[in-house]
């Protein structure tokens, strides 16, 4: 299939595809006697793969990584586990890292509303509507 064929399967534009190619995630396609690419159903899922991985947070060298597994039959089960346990690592500390702002940003607004409301200032109405939680 063409270009414009794995762009629409996969939602992956054709310079991200290239990009991907010259950057060793994806091999590069035979061409046909046209001297167009023709890319297989294979490649398709791939990509499919490398978007779902980076959309889940892995980062484009954590995936090349996997595909360079993958490549060499090198990952199993036990190897995707520690991946995986690794990655949610990353998660947690972003999510309590989240949490810490978050929670200053709840003081904050407690905070600046009632100066506001103290100075007569009008609150916009979702502020009305929903006091800051934290």
């Amino acid at each position: 299939m063409r270009i414009a064929e794995v762009e629409a399967l996969t939602e992956v534009s054709r310079h991200t595809v290239r990009y991907y190619e010259r950057i060793g995630l994806l091999s590069a396609p035979p061409r046909g006697a046209n001297n167009y690419r023709e890319y297989s159903a294979a490649c398709v899922e791939q990509l499919r793969f490398i978007r779902d991985a980076q959309q889940m947070g892995f980062t484009l060298e954590e995936i090349r990584h996997i595909v360079q597994l993958q490549r060499k039959g090198a990952i199993n089960c036990a190897e995707g586990a520690r991946l995986i346990w690794a990655k949610r690592q990353e998660v947690q500390q972003r999510l309590a890292q989240l949490q810490r702002l978050d929670s200053y940003l709840a003081s904050e607004q407690q905070r600046l509303t009632a100066s506001a409301q103290a100075h007569g200032y009008p609150l916009a109405a979702e502020l009305k509507a929903a006091p800051a939680s934290g």
